[in-house]
């Protein structure tokens, strides 16, 4: 009977060793959080009067040409001395006004009787943008403007064409260092060889401009003195809209 009950024993140990129970198969699951943002453009613009080479504020006295447009009206060479650039403003959507405004001085002017007399401020307003927008705009216009005058913007650039070509734009000075742009006919701006835009309507600088770091967009401006100008101290306001979407 002993050996009996060894055998049944022995077996039974063989058979826990042997066997490998079965487990079920794994089960994974996954799930997912959409994640979004909206980074804003930011912007700056500032102007500066009586540009350097650099597009910063000049020092010293402006140079202003005159074209008398076979009359006798003169400008003073020197406008009405320095001038102080405008503070920086930021902008983002419409764009803003710059809290401290430039200043651009003609000084004395005296108008011919009979002939339109032009008065070329060289190097006379540069605009620095910094944007990281992808799609912004720079306009100009100008208020105030006495009846029968007006203004003509050359752009100092490498077409001497408005508007001014997408990408970061190192300043460039007046094309006119040799006089000024004669335009007889207050109101037209396109005389000669110039290719200047008249200010009575508003200005489009650049357009679908992509992101830049100190782009510069330097100008000259003509103010276009009439015959028989009456005696006065007139003042007109410029402003640049910077637009960044």
């Amino acid at each position: 009977m002993k050996k009996h009950i060894l055998g049944a024993v022995a077996l039974s140990a063989t058979l826990i060793t042997t066997t490998t129970p079965t487990f079920a198969a794994a089960v994974t699951g996954t799930a997912t959080v959409n994640v979004s943002w909206n980074t804003q453009s930011t912007a700056t613009l500032q102007l500066f009067t009586n540009y350097a080479a650099a597009g910063t504020e000049g020092a010293g006295n402006p140079t202003i040409a005159t074209a008398a447009n076979g009359g006798g009206g003169t400008c003073t060479a020197t406008g009405g001395g320095a001038e102080t650039a405008g503070s920086a403003v930021a902008a983002t959507g419409a764009g803003a006004a710059a809290a401290t405004a430039a200043t651009l001085k003609y000084g004395q002017i005296t108008p011919d009787t009979t002939n339109t007399t032009d008065c070329n401020y060289e190097n006379a307003i540069n605009a620095l943008v910094t944007t990281t927008s992808s799609n912004w705009s720079l306009t100009e216009a100008v208020a105030g403007t006495p009846a029968g005058f007006n203004f003509c913007a050359f752009a100092n650039n490498a077409t001497g064409k408005f508007p001014f070509a997408a990408g970061k734009l190192a300043a460039q000075q007046t094309a006119f260092a040799a006089g000024a742009p004669a335009e007889p006919t207050v109101g037209t701006c396109t005389s000669g060889a110039t290719n200047g835009a008249s200010l009575a309507a508003a200005l489009t600088l650049i357009t679908n401009g992509t992101a830049v770091n100190a782009s510069n967009y330097g100008e000259d401006l003509e103010l276009q003195v009439p015959a028989n100008a009456p005696s006065a101290n007139s003042t007109a306001t410029i402003t640049y809209t910077l637009t960044a979407n």
